[in-house]
């Protein structure tokens, strides 16, 4: 995900984890994100002057360290230079002493009773012991974290809101247009064809007339999902509207174009959308344009398709 709100969210969540260095003071902080229902670790941001800016662990590694204690009652823990720690499984207490790990703090990262990750710190063995004091301090930047992550979150969802078709999760058609209209903009620099196939269910009303909108939903939805399934990774899908969809092709001339457009038809053809309790046969109509040097305007490689 390279949306700005996700980088914002790393921004606030890194500027955290450093302060957490700084002010305790510790030799590492690490703050780890993760989805509790998934069980599944999704990030893991380092800081201080020992960062050894590691891959995540995986979510068993975590669970059988201290940060499973953390997890699982969702209150912060304290451990002490020099004192094996029952709540780490053996082969953490040993990691601990190969990585010379000393005292060490991990306060939970939640929000409305939801743990979405931990702040941990680590001082060097022999190093000074973590006290009472410095584990309110990390629970207090632990909230901060929490703030970034909801924040970085939000807007993510609201960034994907208003680029996303609610009912398809296609892009909707204002971004199809600006992200076509920038790759037709690379496109006729480097004099490269550039394609474009617009797609039409055919007699659609007809399906919304006879078996009511729900239907004509779940159709749509299902049209979606075959044709994202048969376009490449480089190729930019949309709906159009109603029961239009739109691709655009990058680096691709008319054969190739024509045969990704066959494909699609034949895959939504042979189907069988069976729509409890309905049984439905649908196909499509399809056009191409293509367009190789200037001018490159999608509006006009749009209005090509339609006709054709």
């Amino acid at each position: 995900d390279r949306s700005p709100s996700r980088g914002l969210g790393d921004v606030y969540k890194r500027q955290v984890v450093e302060s957490a260095a700084k002010v305790l003071p510790a030799y590492r902080t690490v703050l780890i994100t993760i989805d509790m229902a998934t069980q599944t670790v999704l990030q893991q941001i380092e800081g201080g002057p020992g960062a050894m800016q590691l891959p995540p662990p995986s979510f068993a590694e975590l669970w059988d360290g201290l940060s499973g204690a953390v997890l699982r009652k969702g209150r912060p823990v304290l451990s002490l230079n020099d004192v094996p720690d029952g709540r780490e499984s053996k082969a953490v207490q040993q990691r601990r002493i190969h990585d010379k790990s000393g005292s060490i703090l991990v306060a939970p990262i939640q929000s409305q009773g939801t743990i979405l990750g931990t702040l941990t710190a680590i001082n060097c063995i022999g190093g000074r012991d973590f006290n009472n004091s410095d584990l309110e301090l990390l629970v207090t930047l632990a909230n901060h974290a929490a703030v970034a992550i909801e924040r970085s979150t939000l807007l993510n969802e609201l960034q994907y809101n208003a680029t996303t078709d609610g009912l398809t999760q296609l892009l909707n058609r204002r971004t199809w247009f600006e992200q076509s209209q920038r790759i037709a903009e690379i496109a006729e620099h480097s004099e490269k064809a550039l394609s474009v196939v617009l797609l039409d269910i055919d007699h659609f009303k007809q399906i919304n007339d006879s078996y009511g909108h729900a239907v004509g939903d779940a159709a749509l939805q299902a049209i979606s999902q075959i044709i994202e399934h048969n376009v490449r990774k480089i190729d930019v899908l949309g709906r159009y509207g109603g029961e239009e969809f739109v691709i655009l092709l990058p680096d691709t001339d008319i054969l190739t174009a024509y045969h990704i457009a066959e494909r699609i038809r034949k895959a939504v053809d042979s189907h069988c959308f069976v729509i409890d309790p309905h049984q439905l046969a649908i196909t499509l109509s399809l056009g191409i344009a293509t367009m190789q040097g200037p001018p490159l305007e999608i509006p006009g490689l749009l209005m090509q398709a339609d006709q054709a």
